[in-house]
């Protein structure tokens, strides 16, 4: 749901509310810059343009929709030989941050990336909810930061660790294998964070014209604007008031009796709390 950069300044937050609660509280940076960018890193298996090989991304999907309760469950019996150190509650701490969002702001974006595409019927719905996605980064990041995406270099939010990472596949092979009839292997985990950090890379503008260029070769190839879709612009197109500024009702379904009005910085805070309850009830007392 949310992307990248909303997640990692979300977990960045909820760090800090931690420390308030526990001043002793550490925690491993590269374990949870990781953990903040949850599952989607299966998700990017093998989706760029030339790579071959079958792709392993429904089981992100299958993580995405799991209940929370049912995913910690899982993830918990995965790791029940495992010794909760600083490493691994920093990376659940990020990851269940992550989900927690997702799971808060999924009605949200579905909501509006079907008004962009009943606003433009040319634009497919996909290419909408990636523009939701992509500008509400950049409205958050200039809420926390007073930044522009130019500033962030995407793949500084995945770093290379080799103990972090082989945590990382360790885990998710039992837990696709154990919980979801997968038959993934390590090589198809490190894959997936290969794949991942190089789509970070190519996503990054530092510049701020590798977007129209995009656009072009998008234009000339006679396909739509998808990839261009996840690239960030500098800031967000007044047309259409992305993070519902001004409270309007909304609802998703769009055809539900239920009338909302929250914002999207309601629905970032809101996540920012409840992960900070999440992480010290569950993870930071677990031995």
């Amino acid at each position: 749901m949310p992307a990248a950069i909303t997640h990692y300044l979300q977990v960045e937050r909820v760090v800090n509310g931690l420390k308030k609660l526990h001043p002793g509280f550490e925690y491993n940076k590269n374990a949870i810059l990781w953990g903040a960018q949850g599952p989607d890193f299966i998700l990017s298996h093998r989706c760029l343009p030339g790579q071959s090989g079958e792709s392993i991304k429904k089981y992100g999907a299958y993580l995405q929709d799991e209940d929370i309760n049912n995913l910690w469950e899982q993830i918990f019996d995965a790791l029940n030989k495992e010794i909760f150190t600083k490493m691994v509650k920093s990376y659940l701490i990020g990851f269940f941050c992550h989900s927690i969002l997702d799971r808060l702001a999924l009605p949200f974006f579905n909501f509006s990336a079907q008004s962009l595409a009943n606003l433009n019927k040319k634009c497919p719905l996909k290419v909408c909810r990636n523009n939701v996605k992509s500008t509400l980064d950049v409205i958050i990041l200039r809420y926390e930061k007073q930044q522009l995406p130019t500033e962030i270099r995407l793949k500084n939010l995945l770093p290379k660790d080799e103990k972090v990472q082989n945590f990382i596949i360790e885990l998710f092979c039992k837990l696709l294998n154990e919980n979801y009839d997968a038959n993934v292997t390590e090589e198809d985990i490190f894959e997936a964070m290969c794949d991942f950090r190089k789509f970070f890379g190519l996503m990054t503008d530092r510049t701020g014209i590798k977007k129209a260029f995009v656009k072009k070769v998008e234009k000339w190839q006679g396909k739509d604007e998808y990839m261009s879709s996840f690239i960030r612009d500098l800031t967000e197109d007044d047309s259409y008031d992305y993070s519902n500024l001004t409270h309007s009702i909304w609802n998703w379904p769009m055809n539900a009796e239920e009338n909302r009005t929250d914002s999207f910085f309601d629905i970032y805070e809101q996540s920012i709390i409840d992960s900070i309850t999440f992480a010290d009830k569950f993870i930071l007392n677990v031995k």
